[in-house]
């Protein structure tokens, strides 16, 4: 007798990167058929958040929709291949925003690896040495 496969969960719990005592909880986000099966706990994400695109980490996945719910926002991109965080990582983030007062964003922010926190829309121009800006003009 074959078992079926584990059916991939189709929601995310995400926590999204913005440190506003009012945006401090899980924010439910449907899983595009595409990254289902990829989408784990512990991984970045990009998330329509209000009128922009918003930088996330998923706590958590659901086999089902929270309850009351009609229609949820789907997941608009897998930023990491891997999960920077294990389970007991974002574990320890709740019991760190829960008894430090902190924000459940600042606590998870401050385990994630050096240098992974936000990522670039645009790329930065390069500064080329003495070319203009007000230093350039002051020696001359």
């Amino acid at each position: 007798m074959t078992e079926a496969p584990f059916p991939a969960p189709l929601y995310a719990e995400v926590a999204v990167d913005v440190a506003v005592p009012g945006a401090d909880r899980l924010f439910h986000y449907e899983i595009p058929p595409e990254l289902r099966g990829d989408i784990r706990p512990g991984q970045r994400v990009r998330v329509p958040f209000g009128r922009r695109l918003a930088q996330g980490l998923v706590v958590r996945l659901s086999a089902e929709a929270p309850a009351g719910v009609r229609e949820l926002k789907a997941v608009a991109a897998l930023l990491d291949p891997e999960p920077l965080l294990f389970p007991e990582l974002i574990d320890l983030a709740e019991w760190l925003a829960r008894h430090t007062l902190s924000l459940r964003v600042q606590a998870l922010r401050c385990l994630l690896p050096p240098g992974v926190r936000r990522v670039r829309q645009r790329p930065r121009r390069p500064r080329v040495p003495g070319a203009g800006g007000a230093a350039a003009e002051a020696a001359s």
